[in-house]
């Protein structure tokens, strides 16, 4: 089962002279990128980003990106699986940033109910049993972290941090990038 799963990149091991694809399995865990300033972070999130597009329809993965980095995800903008990229610099932020916690507190909300009504331990697992009507995925990137949180602490700890804990077994994945 690929639900999830990205390529971007490939590791060598010149000790074993073999190369192998690298990539991450976002049904199971969410992802911190760290590093400093210029150092790719931004360029690992928009490849996950088209790699996850690459190999699950719109129907199948959404992606909501919140962007505290200055303006990077022009290149993903368009493709049909985003919900929304939000800028800091919008004039609106403040109010975008809060529909788009909003939209997602109450997704999970749902899915958590639904998911226990049918006795499915996650979204995976639901959508094994539902393949008429499988739901998304939903991935949530937030990139330059510290920044959302050094100017809105309340908000990432009273919501953003409680959502990120439970969000994962409704299917949906966060990735941020932090200095």
């Amino acid at each position: 089962d690929g639900a999830m799963r990205s390529v971007v990149g490939l590791v060598d091991d010149p000790s074993e002279a073999r190369q192998f694809p690298l990539q991450f399995e976002l049904s199971r865990n969410h992802l911190v990128v760290f590093g400093d300033s210029g150092w790719g972070k931004t360029s690992f999130l928009r490849t996950l980003i088209a790699g996850l597009a690459a190999t699950h329809s719109p129907d199948e993965l959404h992606v909501y990106v919140l962007d505290l980095g200055g303006r990077n995800f022009r290149s993903v903008e368009k493709l049909p699986h985003i919900g929304t990229v939000v800028y800091s610099d919008e004039e609106a932020f403040d109010e975008r940033l809060q529909r788009v916690l909003m939209l997602l507190e109450r997704l999970v909300d749902e899915r958590a109910i639904l998911l226990s009504e049918a006795n499915a331990n996650n979204l995976w697992e639901y959508n094994a049993r539902n393949r008429e009507q499988p739901l998304p995925a939903v991935l949530v990137v937030i990139d330059n972290f510290a920044e959302l949180h050094e100017n809105y602490e309340s908000l990432v700890e009273s919501t953003i941090l409680p959502l990120v804990r439970r969000s994962l077994s409704a299917g949906v994945c966060f990735v941020v990038s932090a200095n």
